[in-house]
């Protein structure tokens, strides 16, 4: 820290150089990487505590919103197999713009989650902001769960096995077997949904209990009730 002109060389030299913003001269702020606009040294701690926790609900944002890529991309390679559309482009872009985005915003206003201060320092080059425990996590278990169950939902619709075996042509299809093919798709998309609800409940803990900390983030809470909403208008308002 330093706030004169011979400070200066110091505020340079150091990794992270610190110079009071009231009564520290123009060529100390200029050489330092902080500024400190109340010249109280404990600000740094603050700032710290706000940049490690924008760092943690920024890695929660990324895991929630890998969890449905799998189930998004699937119907695509399913359908070379002869496997009926279960969800349109149309649909996945519901799901990304009216469901993925927001909600992934809301972590914003995600709590500290324990004691940030108490963890060591992660390392900018060494240590990753997304690790592969994350990729695991959201994509690798979240995702497939979720692929799972839309599928399971999917396949217990009317004529759906029977379309899967024949592996005829969409073109093909009569009035009746669209409309077979249509409600499977809402299943699918609905279950979708739910399993990102599930899944934006899921990563906003990383190191405690869902059950033991609860939902203390007002703004998600919001978010995942407007999903909901969302995909019920888009299911049963004629209009959309």
């Amino acid at each position: 820290t330093g706030d004169g002109v011979n400070d200066a060389p110091a505020l340079r030299e150091a990794e992270v150089g610190i110079a009071m913003g009231v009564r520290g001269t123009e060529v100390a702020k200029e050489a330092a990487d902080i500024i400190l606009l109340n010249d109280d040294v404990s600000s740094v701690v603050d700032g710290v505590a706000q940049g490690r926790l924008c760092a943690a609900n920024l890695r929660k944002s990324i895991m929630y919103t890998l969890c449905s890529k799998g189930p998004q991309a699937f119907p695509v390679f399913a359908q070379l197999l002869g496997v009926p559309l279960a969800l349109t482009p149309a649909l996945v872009l519901l799901v990304d713009i009216g469901t993925d985005i927001w909600t992934a915003i809301a972590y914003a206003c995600q709590p500290p989650e324990g004691s940030l201060m108490e963890l060591p320092p992660r390392h900018p080059k060494k240590h990753s902001l997304v690790t592969w425990k994350m990729i695991l996590l959201s994509f690798g278990w979240i995702g497939s769960l979720q692929s799972a169950c839309c599928w399971f939902m999917f396949f217990r619709m009317p004529d759906m096995w029977r379309l899967t075996r024949e592996r005829r042509d969409p073109a093909h299809y009569s009035s009746a077997e669209k409309d077979a093919v249509h409600a499977a798709m809402t299943m699918y998309y609905w279950t979708l949904v739910m399993g990102q609800v599930g899944a934006g409940m899921a990563t906003s803990t990383v190191s405690a209990s869902l059950f033991k900390v609860g939902l203390p983030n007002t703004v998600l809470k919001a978010f995942l009730v407007a999903e909901v909403v969302l995909a019920l208008a888009v299911i049963y308002a004629p209009s959309l």
